[in-house]
């Protein structure tokens, strides 16, 4: 049980608190699948020509993708986009072999973790039953590209967040509450326009014959 004046259920995208207040998000599930691989490799950093970076785009035909440097030392991650159906890269034992195709460099490659993520567009329904609000991820998912998802759920955190201080010090009132959604459904639907778009444009689509 839990005795609150407000609930914010920031819960993210498989969000308890939204199937709780019967919210349903609505777009287009399943844009891409992609997968994250994190992965230890001693030399990697020293082994290409193109210098230090936080994150590299793999432009290619074999496995076009994303990799980068994890924190400090060896640990980096592996990001193959828009992977086709029916290839896994669940198999640990499989994903050295991606990596070696994708960099072109011949490395002992220590897997870590490798799960599978789908890029969605969707976008609650309602963000709101009484007392009940959303906020971050639970109410709205689009393609991880351009940085949007963690500086959303924070803006939305600051928007609520002053909102419900007035009304909890007496100086605000229903209306304040009722314009949380009002003013950041329109943001999010901006953003998820721009994500998308975003998505959009990754190695798979740059990709040429004779790059």
């Amino acid at each position: 049980r839990i005795s609150c004046d407000y609930l914010v259920g920031a819960d993210g995208a498989r969000s308890t608190v939204r199937e709780g207040i019967g919210a349903k998000m609505k777009g287009k599930y399943g844009l891409s699948r992609n997968y994250n691989v994190v992965f230890r490799a001693p030399g990697l950093a020293a082994a290409h020509r193109h210098g230090p970076a936080t994150m590299y785009w793999q432009i290619n035909a074999d496995a076009p993708s994303l990799i980068g440097p994890m924190d400090r030392g060896d640990k980096w991650f592996f990001m193959p986009t828009h992977v086709p159906e029916g290839v896994k890269l669940a198999d640990l034992a499989a994903a050295p072999d991606w990596i070696r195709r994708a960099t072109g460099i011949d490395l002992p490659y220590e897997i870590l973790s490798s799960d599978e993520w789908v890029a969605s567009e969707l976008l609650a329904d309602n963000y709101r039953d009484r007392r009940v609000f959303l906020a971050g991820d639970a109410c709205h998912l689009h393609p991880p590209f351009g940085g949007y998802g963690m500086n959303m759920g924070i803006a939305d955190g600051v928007d609520l967040g002053w909102k419900l201080a007035a009304v909890l010090d007496g100086w605000g009132g229903a209306a304040l509450l009722d314009s949380y959604a009002r003013e950041r459904r329109p943001v999010h639907e901006f953003v998820l326009e721009e994500a998308v778009i975003n998505h959009s444009t990754l190695g798979n689509q740059l990709w040429q014959a004779g790059i």
